[in-house]
């Protein structure tokens, strides 16, 4: 009854409280509907008009309006303040016209003053401006689309509806038109400008189409002018050698004929630097930057571990020679497109300052005495190559030379055989196809090829030059890394691990592969057939192929597997950054980063897959068809082999390893070397290397005495063969252990035991803890060494 009499009464009250808050809120909202009739009321007497400016919509919309125009002929106004740059154009223009002119005129006189040297340089020339001439024309046209773009702009916004409905107010009236007739002042004096810009735009454009269109047509010429005279090198432009003098070479000056070809030479060499500064700026940052790496690392080095300097030859100290020799044999492979000879030729006769300095540290003197007349072969074809006649006189000289050059070419295999420590294997060769090349000239010369004879002369030593300076190159190179590890190893961590032994072959076989492919550039370029070569190989790896309903390139495929394999290459020696030397030697302690190594892996394969497929174009359909068809493998016959990379990745997150780590797992002890993907490498005390599959790992009984310290419980057991010195013997043990502090652990504490205890004498159990496991072998020795030496010196026999 009381309960129910309760609630009664909180009913009750709750309904009284309610009521009047009830009775507030109707209230409150009707004084809202009041005030917003009132505000109405306001809002249409033509007092309060000017308040709100939302009832006349003409007058908000053409606000609006009036606004935007303003803003967007400001925008029109600062595009033409600024303009068109056309200084590149007005500055270059001129001289390519004068270029083209001069190109003509010389491939019109085609019996006067060309050969393949000077119409390389002629392409070389016409690519540059050909290309530069493209560039100009699209941002020629980018820019006129932009001015034509708002011109119809403007016209549009002054064509609006809304302009024309202005407000019934007669103040608002005045005040618009104003504005309306400031804006069409405005767009008048942007629209008048705007078109200027597009009438000089157009003068431009017609000036730098008509050029292109001619350039075009020139370039042609010499393409086909280059393909004559290739087939003309082969057919017999002079007379025998043995017979009698041509009337047009026998007439001419030799003077008349360095003068001339000096001229033209100088002209073409000063335009392409002229117009590829990039290149030179490119060439001398590369000498600034390797300059200061061997300075520096010289520097430290001296400072820290000066005896490390004894193994240098070219940095010693760090030399701007071989900064040189650094930056030269870099220099002629940055432009591939037709660089003109005598570009190629100047880059290597600087090249050979620089190398004259170098060699002479390492060549014996006798064979550095050879390195002269290789030089002076090189300055007479270069200076050859720029001739743009031939006389008979040159003809028998140069059969000379080239007598002279294979003789040279046989010393220098002579003596390369007798230090074969000085220069690598593919020295010798490369010197026998030098000597191939000059008996080539000779044979040409005679027979009237001269084109194909100075070809082949020049490539020799050219070539062999080149080998001389890529090898010098690449020890270069590598005395600047050595510098570099070297001088980091007691600042860095990365540095400090490396082991310059190790990476040194790794490093001079990538940098083998780069000389070789910068080798093979210079021997195809300097006979001529580097395009045909460039060509072939692109069109051979971008020809579509199909394999049924399947279409791919084989530059795609190789894309594909390149990313895979620099990916691979990657992971495989990413552990010299967290501390793997990649010595075969047991490590002594365990590595933080042991087993995230394995997951860094993992994601850089993964990583590298997906770039591969992006980078070679292959479509996403036929990945998940290869990964479809992988899960079929998997479930016939790869169960083992996915079953342990799964293992290694469960390592990697639980790590119940890590490298460094005392591990004994089934009958295999040693010590973790290393976790990979699909197998652990561990290091037996006898330094045989066990692969154990990673399914292994997880199936089998794991003992890891290194889970959590590296401490070991180390027994010794003597026997004390006289009961009388029981105490004594414990004593002087105890004492031999408590005096080694660096060792052996105070706590837990050693445990002496004695066992089997009669007249003839006890066993004694001797239980320590070593801080060390890896030095627990030895420290046992020590310690019953010890026991056996205090023990002798008392008298007291023990077994």
């Amino acid at each position: 009854m009381k309960k129910i009499l309760s609630v009664g009464l909180f009913v009750s009250l709750s309904l009284l409280c309610f009521t009047p808050a009830k009775a507030q809120r109707e209230e409150k909202k009707n004084e809202e509907k009041k005030h917003e009739r009132f505000k109405e009321r306001r809002v249409s007497d033509s007092t309060f008009r000017k308040d709100f400016n939302i009832t006349d919509t003409s007058s908000a919309i053409i606000i609006t309006r009036i606004q935007d125009i303003n803003n967007a002929l400001n925008d029109f106004s600062d595009v033409i303040g600024s303009g068109y740059d056309s200084s590149d154009i007005t500055q270059n223009l001129p001289a390519y016209e004068r270029s083209l002119k001069f190109i003509k005129y010389s491939i019109s006189n085609i019996s006067d003053n060309l050969n393949l040297n000077r119409l390389s340089a002629f392409q070389s020339r016409l690519d540059d401006i050909c290309d530069d001439m493209k560039d100009w024309q699209s941002s020629l046209l980018e820019y006129y689309t932009d001015l034509v773009g708002m011109s119809t702009q403007m016209k549009d916004m002054f064509r609006d509806s809304a302009m024309r409905e202005l407000p019934v107010d007669s103040t608002l009236h005045v005040l618009y038109l104003h504005k309306i007739k400031d804006l069409r002042s405005k767009w008048k004096g942007a629209d008048s400008a705007t078109k200027k810009d597009i009438e000089k735009i157009d003068v431009l454009q017609d000036k730098v189409s008509n050029d292109y269109m001619d350039a075009v047509e020139v370039q042609k010429d010499v393409k086909a002018l280059v393909k004559s005279y290739e087939l003309k090198a082969f057919s017999k432009e002079y007379n025998y050698l043995w017979e009698t003098p041509d009337k047009d070479s026998a007439s001419l000056s030799l003077g008349d004929i360095l003068q001339k070809s000096y001229k033209v030479s100088n002209r073409i060499l000063t335009q392409y630097i002229s117009s590829n500064l990039n290149y030179v700026f490119i060439n001398l940052a590369i000498l600034l930057a390797f300059f200061l790496w061997a300075y520096f690392g010289y520097r430290k080095v001296k400072r820290n571990n000066p005896d490390a300097l004894q193994k240098l030859i070219y940095l010693k100290p760090a030399s701007i020679a071989a900064s040189l020799v650094i930056m030269l044999v870099i220099a002629p492979f940055l432009d591939l497109s037709h660089p003109p000879a005598i570009y190629l030729d100047f880059l290597q006769l600087l090249l050979v300052v620089p190398l004259s300095i170098l060699i002479v540290k390492k060549w014996p003197k006798q064979m550095y005495a050879y390195w002269w007349p290789l030089v002076f072969l090189l300055l007479f074809y270069v200076i050859k190559n720029q001739l743009v006649h031939t006389t008979y006189a040159a003809r028998i000289l140069t059969f000379a030379i080239d007598i002279f050059s294979i003789v040279i070419g046989i010393l220098f295999i002579k003596h390369a055989r007798e230090n074969k420590t000085l220069f690598p294997g593919y020295f010798q060769p490369l010197v026998f196809l030098y000597i191939f090349l000059n008996l080539s000239a000779i044979f040409c010369n005679l027979f009237g090829r001269v084109t194909l004879s100075q070809m082949f002369g020049s490539t020799a030593i050219s070539n062999l030059i080149q080998v001389v300076g890529l090898i010098t190159f690449i020890e270069v190179f590598l005395e600047a890394l050595y510098l570099q590890l070297e001088a980091d190893k007691k600042s860095s961590r990365f540095t400090a691990y490396l082991n310059y032994q190790n990476i040194e072959q790794r490093v001079k076989n990538f940098l083998i592969l780069v000389a070789g492919i910068f080798w093979f550039i210079n021997l195809t370029q300097n006979l001529n057939i580097f395009d045909i070569a460039y060509d072939d190989a692109a069109d051979f790896l971008s020809t579509p192929r199909s394999v049924g309903s399947t279409s791919f390139t084989i530059g795609s495929i190789l894309t594909f597997f390149v990313v895979i394999w620099v990916a691979n290459l990657f992971q495989k020696y990413l552990g010299y950054f967290f501390g793997d030397s990649g010595d075969d030697i047991i490590p002594d302690r365990k590595y933080r980063f042991g087993t995230s190594i394995l997951l860094i892996r993992l994601l850089i394969l993964t990583a590298g897959f997906f770039i591969g497929v992006l980078a070679s174009g292959i479509p996403l359909d036929k990945v998940t068809l290869i990964i479809g068809a992988l899960g079929v493998g998997i479930g016939l016959g790869l169960q083992s082999i996915v079953n342990n990379l799964v293992s290694g990745i469960i390592l990697a997150i639980e790590r119940p390893i890590q490298v460094g780590d005392v591990i004994d797992v089934s009958s295999t002890s040693g010590r973790v070397k290393e976790i990979g993907i699909r197998a652990t490498r561990v290091i037996t005390p006898d330094g045989a290397e066990v692969i154990i599959p990673n399914g292994d790992m997880l199936s089998q009984k794991l003992t890891n005495w290194t889970l959590n310290n590296s401490h070991l419980r180390v027994e010794v057991d003597i026997k004390v063969l006289d009961i009388a010195n029981l105490d004594r013997v414990k004593q002087i043990v105890l004492d031999i252990l408590n005096a080694n502090e660096e060792d052996v652990m105070k706590t837990p504490e050693p445990q002496i035991l004695v066992g089997n205890i009669s007249q003839a004498g006890s066993d004694i159990k001797i239980l320590f803890w070593a801080f060390d496991i890896n030095k627990w072998i030895q420290l046992k020795s020590d310690i019953q060494q010890k026991i056996f030496s205090e023990c002798s010196k008392e008298n007291i026999n023990i077994a």
